[in-house]
């Protein structure tokens, strides 16, 4: 095999790795030293900037702000660690008392230098091949983003001119691959979106074009306020004629004009503005939004996050979701799987990402971190806090991580949450929640993080009120309801709606064709169930069942849950779209507000509803294959609500492992609990017994955890898994010989701890 430069690989001792996951092999073997941002900065800067050969010049660009002794010094200390890292490197690189650089020979390869000359050479693969992401992705400084800019507006030109090759070849698959690839580097581009679509049109991947247009919307109203080009649109449209006959429902169901989310909270945003530079300054530092639902919370945070994201820096958002079936550690699981944070876990040391691999199963495939061992202790627990809390604070890189619902947050984020901020003293990281005040129960850990970061004076709330009416005046207006010369309807607006956004922007999309007395419902309630009374039948119970699922869903397991063929799921989920009832969500679709979710669920009767949970888990369960652990607290809410008592015990046990397996020993006792409950409803049996003891000997691990053997809980715990292993004449297990004996101990039991 040659490879981009007619080299023969077996010829290639040394591999450098700059684009996506940054990585130095020599002879095969990785080069471990080059997992310091350092190194892999100085690696780029020989490669990449020959004009700096000169000592003195590279001195001063890697330490502008040292005396020239002091930056020459730091050289000499760079150059030592740089020979030791790599084997034999002077026949990679010339160092002498004037000169230091990189010498290009066919015993290296450089996949940046391999990616240029392909593109000098017009091959297009080969050079699409050699972009695996962006240039040192964990790094920042000023000639990095230059470079990786113009890297990023190369590799998207190449994939663009590929894309073009394939739909011309007529070859859609590759067109698909390669107008993704653009995409990714360049989400608003419009020729290789429509290039998508077309090609997905032509396999008859209807559903599969449909999300395209969908995603596209979203960015272009998210990032620049805009909607798609007329070309676009008429491409929709043909995407919509094959599935409905042209005119049988409108296709203006979501308004053109994008509402501001800043209409009466300028305030509001200019302290968050104010907190995200104060983080840059100062450290680490939590802000929570909070207010009643509908307020505009979350649309304040994602509007912080689409101006932080506009001057470069690092954005990673996730959520809570209040439905049954919590999954430990949610919201950080997703943050850890950002782009934002993807480059700092890559620069890990393996025993850290071997920590991260208990919340991301992939990384094991994927990199070289070992499986996990089996779950310990609060020793372990600790390690992986300290790894997820590396990988947030693992470079100078600023970020903003924002998460969404702290009140249906699990104990461990709320906890990693306080973690980071504390550990973060000079980190530059903002962390912003949002949180509905009135739905935190007294004894909710959120409380108790806010009081004691309080006390640390880490922590900013910012409490969203209703607007007043002149900003709800300004909010109908720029959805086209009312317009300045109707101050009496303004009025009339803002006493009914309280000044709610939520329920400013639902009673209008409900329906307000004149300003006639009893158009504005008095409840939020009402309004919102307006809006679902305006679905087709068909689409009002998918929303039903969208509500039944209670997260962000996937199209391919609605479709497993409800049976539905392509043409009538494409037809459904696009009406649910134009009218704003759901947006796209990633590769997913999600409700556009949780009170649409509530009330979508409130309608399905109990009957029905028994009958979707029983759907959904075992759609779930057919998608998850032979890995069903990964949705096991999700298999087990739905199975639980679905009355399944014994498939309901199964999945709370597997479930309560799992947790214990990721150091999430709340929500492992929370299950386990739940499955010892629903055992009352079985049958008095042998059985029955076996398997209650064989969830008290799960349960031990993670409730020894947190309230050690001397607790009551514990020493009830092991009494009972005693008398059980009587009753059953079996041996007693030493998981429960050691709890006895502990629990009686520390109990200053001493004669029947012997």
């Amino acid at each position: 095999m040659r490879s981009s430069r007619g080299v023969r690989d077996d010829a290639v001792l040394l591999r450098v790795r700059l684009l996506g996951a940054v990585e130095v092999r020599y002879r095969g073997e990785r080069l471990g030293a080059f997992d310091t941002p350092r190194l892999q900065k100085f690696l780029a800067l020989l490669v990449l900037r020959p004009e700096l050969a000169h000592r003195s010049r590279l001195a001063f660009e890697l330490w502008p702000d040292s005396t020239e002794s002091q930056a020459r010094t730091n050289l000499r200390k760079l150059l030592h660690e740089f020979r030791n890292a790599i084997p034999d490197s002077e026949a990679f690189s010339e160092i002498s008392a004037d000169v230091v650089r990189w010498i290009p020979t066919d015993a290296s390869a450089v996949d940046v230098v391999d990616f240029r000359a392909a593109l000098g050479a017009g091959d297009l693969q080969a050079a699409a091949e050699c972009y695996a992401g962006d240039l040192l992705p964990a790094c920042y400084d000023d000639w990095i983003l230059d470079e990786r800019a113009k890297l990023r507006s190369e590799a998207h030109a190449a994939f663009v001119g590929l894309a073009e090759s394939a739909a011309a070849g007529s070859d859609p698959s590759s067109t698909i691959r390669h107008a993704r690839a653009a995409l990714d580097l360049e989400p608003t581009d419009e020729a290789a979106i429509h290039m998508e679509i077309e090609a997905h049109l032509e396999l008859g991947h209807r559903m599969a074009a449909l999300r395209c247009y969908h995603r596209f919307a979203a960015v272009l109203e998210q990032e620049l306020g805009v909607t798609p080009s007329e070309s676009i649109e008429d491409l929709y449209r043909d995407l919509r004629s094959n599935v409905r006959p042209p005119g049988e429902i409108e296709t203006s169901g979501q308004p053109k004009t994008a509402v501001s989310a800043v209409v009466g909270r300028a305030h509001e945003l200019a302290l968050l503005r104010d907190e995200w530079l104060r983080a840059q300054d100062t450290g680490a530092r939590l802000v929570v939004v909070t207010g009643e639902p509908g307020v505009g919370k979350s649309k304040l945070a994602e509007e912080l996050g689409r101006m932080v994201r506009s001057e470069g820096h690092a954005v990673a958002a996730a959520r809570a979701y209040e439905a049954a079936g919590r999954l430990p550690w949610g919201p950080v699981v997703d943050l850890l799987r950002s782009d934002a944070l993807r480059g700092s876990i890559e620069t890990l040391d393996g025993v850290w990402r071997t920590e991260i691999a208990r919340l991301l199963p992939e990384l094991v495939e994927t990199t070289e971190a070992r499986p996990p061992d089996q779950p310990g202790d609060i020793a372990q627990r600790r390690r992986l806090f300290d790894a997820v809390n590396r990988s947030i604070l693992g470079d100078d890189r600023p970020r903003l991580l924002i998460v969404d619902d702290l009140q249906w947050c699990d104990s461990e984020t709320i906890e990693l949450i306080g973690f980071v901020v504390r550990s973060g003293v000079s980190a530059p990281v903002l962390i912003v929640g949002t949180l509905r005040s009135e739905e935190v129960p007294p004894d909710h850990p959120v409380n108790s993080l806010l009081d004691a970061l309080a006390r640390e004076q880490a922590v900013t709330r910012v409490p969203l009120e209703p607007l007043d009416e002149p900003a709800t005046a300004t909010l109908a207006s720029q959805l086209g309801a009312i317009d300045a010369a109707d101050p009496a309807f303004a009025a009339r607006l803002w006493a009914e709606t309280e000044g709610n956004p939520l329920f400013v922007v639902e009673a209008i999309r409900a329906g307000l064709p004149d300003r006639g007395p009893g158009l504005l419902t008095p409840t939020m309630r009402a309004v919102l169930s307006s809006r679902l009374d305006q679905l087709s039948e068909e689409a009002r119970e998918l929303a039903e069942v969208a509500a039944v699922i209670g997260r962000a869903f996937s199209v391919e397991l609605m479709a497993a849950t409800t049976g539905v063929g392509e043409h009538e799921l494409v037809e459904r989920v696009d009406e649910l779209w134009r009218r704003r009832i759901i947006h796209e969500h990633g590769r997913r679709y999600d409700f556009s507000h949780d009170k649409l979710r509530t009330v979508a669920l409130e309608m399905v009767t109990p009957a029905r509803r028994r009958r979707l949970h029983r759907a959904v888990a075992d759609a779930l369960a057919a998608e998850a294959g032979p890995d069903t652990d990964v949705v096991a607290a999700q298999l087990a809410a739905h199975y639980d609500q679905a009355g399944m008592v014994e498939p309901a015990i199964d999945a709370y046990r597997a479930a309560g492992e799992r947790a214990t397996a990721m150091s999430a020993f709340g929500e492992a006792v929370g299950m386990f609990d739940r499955a010892l409950s629903l055992l009352a409803e079985v049958p008095a049996s042998r059985r029955r017994d076996a398997l209650e003891l064989d969830i008290r000997i799960a349960l031990g691990s993670p409730l020894v955890a947190l309230e050690g053997y001397g607790s009551r809980s514990s020493h009830q715990l092991y009494e009972r898994a005693l008398s059980l292993c009587r009753r059953l004449d079996r041996p007693v297990e030493p998981p429960i010989l050691r709890g006895l004996g502990l629990a009686r101990l520390q109990g200053c039991r001493f004669d029947d701890a012997s």
